[in-house]
């Protein structure tokens, strides 16, 4: 193999890589769920009844932090985020993309506390 196809298939593999990994990912969470966090369909929150431990395998967890996670899936439109009245504690809604790059975030920095309606939508 020369050194330029090698190079080639070097990027294509540090390109390619995360987005197998992450439908892997989702895939694993609407199916069988991960570590505290059970199985939920697609547009579902999963919620964790009890802090991360060693079966909690997702990228970066903490351990003194209860997690929900929906893998949201806008094939079919967008998709409408409604989130409560939190009375100023603190709360954070991540949303990355495939690569597990951050795009948005919902919270108390980002958006506040207050009730709030959000409308997920695809890109373009």
């Amino acid at each position: 193999m020369s050194a330029q196809l090698q190079e080639l298939a070097a990027k294509a593999w540090v390109y390619g890589f995360p987005l197998v990994f992450d439908l892997d990912q989702v895939n694993r969470f609407v199916s069988e769920g991960m570590g505290s966090l059970d199985a939920g369909p697609f547009n579902t929150f999963s919620h964790a009844r009890t802090l991360a431990g060693p079966r909690d395998t997702f990228v970066s967890v903490n351990n003194d932090t209860i997690y929900s996670i929906a893998q949201i899936d806008l094939g079919h439109g967008p998709q409408l985020l409604r989130v409560p009245d939190t009375g100023g504690a603190y709360y954070v809604l991540q949303f990355v993309d495939a690569w597990t790059d951050n795009f948005a975030y919902v919270g108390k920095r980002a958006t506040g506390t207050a009730a709030g309606r959000f409308l997920l939508t695809g890109p373009g």
